[in-house]
């Protein structure tokens, strides 16, 4: 029968790359939920970050490696046109030459009369299947759940339709990443009158909702009244390929552009270094081979590469008659003593 899997299937499939959209965050073939409460700016990171898979632009400083442009479509069930343009506009301002081709090559914005996905053959999804395969799309938004469908999130069966109908999509389009848009519930308070803080349970409605998607992440607002910012936080709700950090988001009132700066989260560095002090050195075809292991993107490669030479940690030097780079810890010693 062709629907049993094997061990050996499943052997080969571990030993495959999965195929990175976004370094450590995004897959083939993943679903994620963004959740924040309304009037974070959900709408406006989802679009600008769907702007960057588009052109194929890597993102926070290069600390969310995107490897290659993909077909995009952003799917608008609330707001305007008006809404998608001054969203994406900067960012199609900002760039030039051969992203700013790909951007608008691979981006594609859609505002439906209405979308029902609760289910396949519901208001609209002829309309959305039909450009999905004619954009050859590869990252989904959709912009938002709620107003997605017709009935309520807190419903358990009303909500499991909008799963079952994502679920028949992705068994369409296996490639398909759909990242979803979704508020967070009422605040909730402690007896003593304080705000809860539920973090990744947050979201609104059914825990259904939750298990539609393969990873969460979570917008929300920081800071005070001296300065405010937004964190996105990545959550993990079954899938190993996930990464777990966070970034600090902040927007440029000059170019109206969100920069992206992760906090606290060395962990793929530190890993980096661990492996250089085991081998002691390396050609850059070794070096290659590692980031090509740990799936993570060539700009990652080089500024960590970066990060440690300017620390003293790496030095480049010949490798076995190729070039390569010599792990010196002693150097590191000196280096921070001066």
């Amino acid at each position: 029968m062709s629907d049993v899997i094997s061990i050996i299937d499943l052997q080969e499939f571990n030993q495959e790359s999965r195929e990175t959209f976004i370094e450590r965050l995004l897959y083939a073939g993943q679903t994620i939920l963004l959740i924040g409460k309304q009037k974070t700016g959900k709408s406006y990171l989802a679009e600008q970050l769907s702007g960057h898979l588009a052109a194929g632009v890597d993102w926070g400083n290069g600390q969310l490696g995107i490897p290659k442009p993909l077909g995009v479509l952003y799917v608008l069930t609330e707001g305007t046109r008006w809404d998608l343009a001054e969203r994406i506009n900067p960012l199609s301002s900002f760039l030039n030459g051969k992203h700013l081709r790909q951007l608008k090559e691979n981006w594609n914005g859609w505002r439906p009369n209405r979308l029902d996905l609760s289910s396949i053959d519901g208001a609209g999804m002829d309309g959305l299947l039909a450009r999905l395969r004619e954009f050859e799309i590869e990252v989904l938004f959709i912009d938002s759940l709620y107003s997605s469908f017709s009935g309520s999130t807190s419903n358990e069966d009303q909500i499991s339709a909008v799963s079952i109908t994502v679920g028949e999509i992705k068994e369409r389009f296996p490639r398909l990443s759909i990242v979803i848009l979704h508020h967070e519930h009422r605040e909730r308070r402690d007896q003593k009158g304080e705000v809860i803080n539920e973090g990744f349970e947050s979201f609104s409605g059914s825990w259904v909702v939750s298990a539609m998607g393969d990873g969460m992440w979570l917008y929300t607002s920081k800071g005070n009244q001296a300065g405010s910012y937004r964190e996105l936080a990545f959550g993990n709700i079954r899938s190993r390929f996930q990464g777990q950090t966070s970034f600090r988001i902040d927007l440029d009132e000059k170019t109206g552009l969100l920069t992206a700066e992760a906090k606290g989260s060395t962990e793929g560095l530190q890993d980096f270094e661990l492996w250089f002090r085991k081998v002691g050195k390396a050609s850059k075809n070794q070096v290659q081979a590692y980031f090509t292991g740990a799936k993570l993107a060539q700009s990652t490669m080089y500024r960590y590469i970066d990060t440690l030479k300017r620390q003293g940690r790496l030095i480049e030097a010949d490798v076995n008659g190729k070039p390569g780079l010599v792990y010196t810890p002693e150097a590191t010693r000196t280096g921070d003593s001066e």
